[in-house]
């Protein structure tokens, strides 16, 4: 008997806009068919979620899988390195906000929005794309607090996740000072080999 409580209307609203501030950025990166994908998936499962509709049959996701990961392939060449497997992490978090209407689903989306936007310092870490990433990490944990049980209210949940945030702050300003920064994208890093 399943027991996990469905994914209701008002807790649809925060994910969506934290699924979509996490890959906003990546839009200037990915091939314009990932970001129409993206677009009309969040459109769909909204609609689907708005009418209390059932998610698709499975046997259609594995289509879409099939042919979006085929799409990547075509596109890049690869499913792996930066650029492929930013859009392969996209492709499959849309995939499974298709298919969600528990609320583990909802969790997995969150940790799947949480990894994404942290992808986006494999592009750039300047100041901007740090600003966007902490207001894209504040409407994620939003979402998060509106997980738990009992309705508290939009904004006593985001008060509540703003609150976290500031008090991750000190830990925050201890790795900064402690661990060393990296001048340019993560990615960009020249791993020195070993000359034989």
């Amino acid at each position: 008997m399943n027991t996990d409580p469905t994914l209701q209307p008002r807790q649809l609203l925060p994910l969506l806009l934290g699924l979509s501030l996490a890959v906003a950025p990546h839009l200037l990166h990915m091939p314009w068919w990932i970001g129409t994908w993206v677009a009309l998936a969040c459109l769909g499962h909204g609609v689907l979620l708005l009418q209390h509709r059932p998610p698709p049959p499975r046997a259609m996701l594995l289509v879409l899988a099939a042919l979006g990961i085929g799409g990547i392939w075509l596109t890049h060449h690869t499913l792996f390195g930066r650029d492929a497997g930013v859009s392969l992490l996209a492709l499959l978090m849309t995939l499974k906000l298709l298919e969600s209407k528990q609320l583990r689903d909802a969790w997995v989306l969150v940790l799947l929005a949480y990894f994404l936007a942290l992808t986006n310092f494999f592009y750039s870490q300047s100041l901007p794309t740090g600003a966007l990433m902490l207001a894209t990490v504040l409407v994620i944990s939003t979402s998060l607090v509106g997980l738990q049980p009992g309705q508290r209210g939009f904004t006593s949940e985001l008060r509540t996740a703003a609150l976290l945030l500031l008090q991750a702050v000190p830990l925050v300003l201890l790795l900064f000072l402690l661990f060393p920064r990296i001048p340019g994208p993560l990615w960009g890093m020249q791993i020195g080999r070993a000359h034989v």
